[in-house]
């Protein structure tokens, strides 16, 4: 069996879609991975990260890519304070965010992921009461502001459907389950895994996770991302980042060059708070 039948075959056994308004939502059925529990796991080591990774970015007290030429600087109310893995960058939700160039990260269609641990701190920031729609931006890169250019996950928050995990290259988007700000006792403290997949070389198309399972699917998007551009965490820069910033923490923010498979997500979140093994 090939590995595209094998994955696809995984997928489908852990996805089944419905619609919300014009999203397409899945409801996740691999329960036995959605009730891993990083941090009860940490007794184990840490996992040897997956082939393909070009740029890292730890936050262990600084903006250092530890892979690849992308080092990055913090700006506003960003910071450090203490993460999932070691240390983590900490946004305010108003004017902080992290910048970087975008060196050797996949370009046009090429595969790729994008993947890291994330806590809200808040679903909306401090400066905001309440909103009709709100994105709380994790991390991407690409253009801003343009159609098929830029490659993000995000939280979206939109009353009644509530605040759900989604990837988007702009245009168009993919959600997945609600995200929910935790309470301090339960399982690691607020802290999920989320990642995207793009394979954009067989019928698998783009994948979201959480938590170590894939959670929603979706062939034929559009993905274009141009050369030259930044990476992007905690919020966009400018006018586009007035609904796309995030109160929260962002912790072994990681792009490789290739779509991820599922089980090899699943062992980075297994390994929860022993993190991918550093070079």
């Amino acid at each position: 069996m090939s590995r595209t039948i094998a994955r696809l075959r995984f997928l489908g056994a852990c996805l089944r879609p419905s619609i919300t308004r014009s999203i397409i939502v899945t409801t996740v059925l691999c329960s036995a991975g959605a009730n891993l529990v990083g941090e009860d796991l940490n007794k184990k080591g840490c996992a040897p990260p997956p082939s393909g990774v070009v740029s890292w970015w730890p936050g262990d007290g600084n903006a250092d890519d530890i892979i690849g030429p992308n080092h990055g600087q913090l700006f506003g109310g960003a910071t450090f304070v203490p993460g999932f893995v070691g240390r983590a960058f900490k946004f305010d939700g108003i004017d902080g965010y992290f910048q970087s160039t975008a060196i050797n990260l996949p370009l046009s269609s090429a595969d790729r992921t994008l993947e890291m641990w994330v806590k809200l701190d808040s679903i909306l920031p401090p400066d905001v009461t309440a909103s009709p729609y709100f994105e709380s931006f994790f991390a991407g890169y690409g253009q801003p502001g343009y159609s098929a250019e830029f490659f993000s996950l995000f939280s979206e928050y939109e009353p009644p459907y509530g605040n759900a995990l989604a990837w988007t290259q702009w245009f168009d988007q993919l959600a997945g389950p609600q995200l929910y700000k935790a309470k301090p006792f339960e399982p690691n403290r607020g802290w999920h895994h989320v990642a995207v997949t793009f394979d954009n070389s067989s019928s698998i198309g783009t994948v979201l996770f959480l938590d170590g399972v894939p959670v929603a699917r979706r062939q034929n998007y559009q993905v274009d991302t141009p050369d030259g551009t930044s990476f992007l965490m905690g919020r966009i820069p400018g006018s586009n980042g007035d609904i796309r910033r995030m109160h929260g923490e962002l912790d072994e923010v990681t792009v490789y060059n290739r779509a991820l498979l599922p089980d090899e997500i699943a062992a980075i979140f297994i390994a929860g708070r022993a993190g991918k093994c550093q070079p």
